[in-house]
């Protein structure tokens, strides 16, 4: 088995990674290896999805809650090169971008796209924790980490395992 020396906390550079496909323990209890799969602006990627006609405009999720003076909560790339950002004013955002289009949250919506994408990793690995909206942790073993090689670059996965053994010294 591939192992790689002690990082110190404060070290910038990572270690060697470990082999991919080798990750010690299983996905199951005491399994020290986890996948973070994170999907940026998920709330709004999935307005995108059921409004497709919006993949080419300028759109903007409103934050959620009662408030006189509403604020956006997140944007599409075509909004941001606008100049719109999360947090900003619904009059500020507006007036950088004309053409914007708000949409209002729907957590039922999304509460319900959560639902289904941890059912997904549940018949993948006995190890899934949701960390919010758009974030899930997912235990990981040889067979897990052999599929992720396939489908995702050295790299990235080498990277992720990094932080993942960085995230657990800090909290073991």
């Amino acid at each position: 088995m591939t192992r790689t020396r002690p990082t110190p906390l404060w070290s910038t550079q990572p270690p060697e990674p470990l082999a991919l496909g080798e990750a010690e323990g299983s996905a199951g209890r005491g399994s020290r290896t986890a996948l973070c799969l994170w999907l940026p602006t998920f709330e709004l990627r999935l307005e995108l999805v059921r409004f497709p006609e919006l993949d080419t405009a300028s759109v903007a999720l409103l934050a959620p809650g009662e408030s006189t003076r509403r604020q956006v909560w997140q944007v599409s790339e075509r909004a941001a090169q606008a100049g719109v950002r999360p947090g900003m004013l619904v009059s500020q955002a507006v007036g950088l971008c004309a053409s914007l289009t708000l949409l209002e949250p729907d957590p039922a919506h999304y509460d319900a796209a959560t639902a289904g994408i941890l059912e997904a990793l549940e018949a993948l690995s006995p190890v899934v924790e949701p960390s919010g909206r758009g974030r899930v942790f997912v235990g990981m073993d040889a067979k897990l980490m052999a599929a992720a090689k396939r489908a995702v670059p050295a790299s990235t996965i080498s990277l992720s395992a990094w932080a993942t053994r960085r995230m657990w010294a800090r909290t073991s």
